[in-house]
């Protein structure tokens, strides 16, 4: 039995030491992310409400999107529940969406970030692979 137990304890090692060698350097990320920006075609019309108007790197190994919103603010604690929403969509179109899986891959963090109609900050939320 003890046996056993180092084995998997080892197993378990090895298997998230050969993972983690195998991650690209932050430079690289940031690097492939940059080399991505201008192929963006901003501003991008999103819905009705919402329009894509930047897009850029994050310090150390992310990507940020910045959306408008024609609409206004309003209370945050109001707006709880779509925002729970909102970044319950996010999360299961970066899990699901084989567009997405580099990002996946690479523990690449994504931030948005949703200005209301006056430029304030209306919503922020990130995610990256551990929330698959």
């Amino acid at each position: 039995m003890k046996s056993r137990i180092l084995q998997l304890i080892f197993l378990t090692i090895f298997c998230n030491a050969s993972i983690a060698q195998e991650l690209i350097s932050n430079d690289v990320v940031q690097n492939e992310i940059r080399a991505a920006l201008p192929s963006f075609d901003l501003p991008q019309k999103i819905d009705a409400l919402t329009t894509l108007v930047a897009v850029d790197t994050l310090p150390v190994r992310g990507i940020q999107y910045i959306y408008k919103l024609d609409a206004e603010g309003g209370n945050a604690a109001e707006n709880e529940q779509g925002f729970r929403a909102i970044k319950a969509n996010l999360i299961q179109q970066l899990c699901n969406n084989p567009q997405l899986i580099w990002y996946k891959q690479n523990f690449v963090d994504m931030e948005y970030l949703y200005l209301d109609r006056n430029e304030s900050e209306w919503f922020r939320t990130r995610i990256n692979a551990n929330d698959c």
